[in-house]
């Protein structure tokens, strides 16, 4: 057992966060990468280049040697773990033959297991069941370099950003399926996760490991509400940027102005900002608890990483110069579907000159799925769905 060594309490973000997992009112954040190796690590120990860049990356950022004590407390503390086995976070699978053959077989067996799961009650009513879980349904969109350019390209012309356009496609989306979006003067809200690194003191490096997230609120008025309803969007049948205009150019005045209030919104950081106030939380599982039955404060969350470099790092042998490295060919970006907040959340990643991937997820309910899966249909429909897994 490695030794603990205190060092301060979470902060009020910190505890936040903690809070959530510890309530299992929200599950983790995943991000999976998909890279291509060098040809001369391809049949060498990949394995032990894999361990020895993770060792390098845990000698480096000290936040990743330290664990959370008493975090179902009131005052949980951050602790430095004095060793750390490697081998204990890491598993290898090697998957079989082609892999989206694989892919198809894993969802495959999911699926008639999960059916095999129904009908083990055939005689018994929802209320005499046992009660299931709480889970997350996924979806997954991806766009290709060229189908993601274009709708950059799109953006840049109309004057605002792929995460602007993405909340206003997905009102026009809810739109059709939600009732209550349905009646005169609706309104809604949106939120959008925000990077506070922007407003860490110059004497801390901005890629420094940290909860430094917090979420900008977005109103809709009825007015918007109105308008989107009205537009007739046609699919995405263009891959040029002007093949973009046929959303609507109420679709593109609504996006521009969301750009405009999360800018706005942006510059008075850290004021008029709820994440200002989680210090003066006392108690986070009382006030989780106190949300139980309350409406969701927002509908819908996108939350987007943006673009990395798509060459990771330079590899050399005896053989080979470093002409060849690393690279990111597919980034994907998830949570869980929240228990206690937006009830949709739209999760983007991409590569620079590469293609950008969506989750959308959310906790599954008859109508929330009906929803959300009407969302996954027009976004491929109206974005341009890559035919590559």
């Amino acid at each position: 057992m490695p030794d603990l060594v205190p060092l301060r309490p979470l902060g009020g973000m910190e505890q936040y966060s903690s809070s959530r997992n510890v309530l299992h009112v929200t599950g983790r954040v995943i991000n999976v990468t998909r890279y291509r190796l060098p040809r001369p690590l391809v049949e060498s120990a990949i394995q032990d280049h894999v361990i020895a860049g993770l060792v390098q990356l845990g000698q480096k950022e000290h936040y990743l040697r330290v664990a959370i004590a008493d975090e179902d407390s009131l005052k949980p503390l951050f602790v430095s773990v004095s060793d750390l086995d490697i081998a204990d976070h890491v598993s290898w699978h090697k998957i079989p033959g082609n892999l989206a053959a694989y892919e198809e077989a894993l969802f495959g067996a999911h699926g008639l297991i999960q059916a095999d799961v129904d009908k083990n009650w055939p005689l018994a009513s929802e209320t005499t069941r046992p009660p299931w879980p709480m889970s997350s349904g996924f979806s997954f969109i991806k766009l290709s370099a060229q189908g993601s350019a274009r709708i950059l390209s799109a953006c840049r012309k109309h004057d605002t950003t792929l995460t602007a356009l993405l909340h206003t496609l997905i009102l026009k989306s809810l739109l059709k399926t939600v009732k209550e979006l349905q009646a005169p003067n609706a309104t809604t809200r949106s939120c959008t996760a925000i990077d506070l690194r922007r407003l860490l003191p110059a004497d801390i490096p901005r890629n420094t490991l940290g909860d430094y997230v917090a979420g900008l609120t977005h109103g809709f008025a009825p007015s918007d509400v109105t308008a989107l309803r009205d537009v007739r969007t046609l699919p995405a049948t263009s891959t040029t940027a002007a093949g973009m205009d046929r959303l609507g150019e109420e679709v593109w005045r609504v996006s521009s102005a969301i750009k405009a209030d999360i800018n706005a919104q942006i510059s008075l950081l850290p004021a008029d900002n709820a994440a200002g106030l989680l210090s003066w939380v006392s108690d986070f599982r009382a006030r989780w608890a106190s949300k139980n039955g309350e409406q969701r404060g927002e509908a819908w969350e996108v939350s987007n990483l943006g673009a990395m470099e798509a060459e990771v790092a330079k590899h050399t042998t005896e053989s080979h110069d470093a002409t060849e490295g690393f690279k990111l060919e597919q980034v994907v970006f998830t949570q869980s579907g929240m228990v206690v907040g937006p009830a949709l959340g739209v999760n983007v990643a991409g590569i620079k000159k590469g293609p950008v991937c969506l989750t959308i997820t959310w906790q599954r309910h008859k109508d929330m799925d009906d929803a959300a899966e009407g969302v996954v249909r027009d976004l491929k429909d109206w974005l341009g769905q890559d035919e590559e897994s």
